[in-house]
């Protein structure tokens, strides 16, 4: 189901958000460790599926072309002799689905977060108000003291010179 705005943005509203998300649903769904991904398995209910789209967008769709025939390039070169230098071809699709998975999970946190707090709006902080007292003096003890730190200075340097 999509819906589309006044301003030409389409919004996809359907059980999968892309390719990698299909993926991640049939190895959750099949319980598979994302390390150990059964390539034919997963690429036969990724196909099934792919079978039952009915989308017209041709942009969308050609993602999970994409992403059929990388598990077919995938499961071909499993089927080979591999050097032992040469790494698991599984590699990069399994780093791509455990980044997809972290990212989704971040972005189900920040979405349930905003969901939460979207309506709360918290009080401005009051600060306290601090009344201190200042003592009052009179100006002559003031000049005073002023007068005796003076001497003293004065005593300290002298002392100092000697």
């Amino acid at each position: 189901m999509k819906i589309e705005a006044d301003e030409g943005l389409i919004f996809r509203l359907s059980v999968y958000d892309g390719p990698l998300d299909l993926l991640l649903a049939l190895i959750k769904k099949n319980k598979v460790n994302i390390y150990d991904i059964p390539i034919i398995l997963i690429l036969e209910q990724y196909l099934d599926f792919m079978a039952t789209m009915n989308e017209q967008n041709f942009e969308w769709s050609s993602e999970f072309i994409v992403m059929a025939a990388e598990l077919i390039y995938i499961k071909s070169r499993m089927l080979l002799p591999q050097d032992e230098n040469e790494p698991d071809p599984r590699e990069e699709l399994m780093q791509a689905l455990i980044a997809y998975s972290k990212i989704k999970e971040t972005a189900s946190f920040l979405f349930n977060r905003h969901e939460r707090y979207f309506n709360r709006f918290s009080a401005p902080a009051q600060m306290p108000v601090i009344v201190t007292e200042i003592p009052l003096y009179d100006a002559n003890e003031l000049v005073f003291s002023m007068k005796n730190m003076r001497l003293a200075l004065k005593d300290a340097m002298e002392k100092k010179r000697r």
